[in-house]
């Protein structure tokens, strides 16, 4: 039985790669697929469409980053069974913060595009100016915060100590664990 048991351990520890590179073949396609119609749809719509359509998709691809980090901390805080198969979907998924902070650069390069207010224009409309006024007062008792940049150091060390965890023998809980849920805590009230 315990000779089974160890069949298991290591069948559960072995890695499938092939299996992985061939998603991540399909993965690389299927992103010169989407990028080649972006282009596609860039060249024939009105650029303002193209550029409010890659805001949503920003912003869908992004929600699905964050709410992963935010899933995988929660996960860490509260400790719980419920969390360890999903756990390294969730890493896998917090992985894309660095891509999706790449990928704000056209969006805050074309700001004018998208956004009435941010046009040379909009200093002299008193609508705009008094909306901004507002929100400048309700605003500056708040310390500014970035979720994509404050997630990008949480991923990066949520992830790499879990690594660590997974090469490391089989143990209880302990400190390095522990550390997780330290990072955790204050992580999820950033994002």
């Amino acid at each position: 039985m315990a000779h089974n048991e160890l069949n298991q351990e290591a069948l559960l520890r072995e890695r499938p790669t092939a299996d992985i590179a061939k998603l991540r073949s399909r993965g690389v396609m299927l992103g010169a697929v989407g990028l080649v119609g972006a282009a596609a749809g860039y060249l024939t719509q009105e650029h303002s469409l193209f550029w409010q359509s890659y805001l949503i998709g920003y912003i869908f691809w992004l929600g699905i980053t964050l709410g992963s980090l935010a899933l995988l901390m929660v996960q860490y805080l509260s400790g719980g069974a419920w969390g360890m198969l999903a756990r390294r979907v969730f890493e896998a998924s917090t992985r894309n913060i660095w891509l999706m902070l790449v990928l704000f650069v056209p969006i805050a390069v074309n700001l004018p595009t998208l956004y009435v207010w941010a046009r040379p224009e909009a200093l002299a409309d008193p609508e705009i100016q008094d909306k901004r006024s507002t929100s400048t007062r309700r605003s500056s008792s708040r310390a500014p915060r970035s979720s994509s940049s404050s997630g990008a150091g949480l991923t990066f060390l949520l992830n790499r100590w879990s690594k660590e965890q997974d090469d490391s023998a089989p143990r209880l809980p302990g400190p390095l664990d522990r550390r997780m849920r330290v990072l955790a805590g204050p992580g999820l009230s950033c994002t």
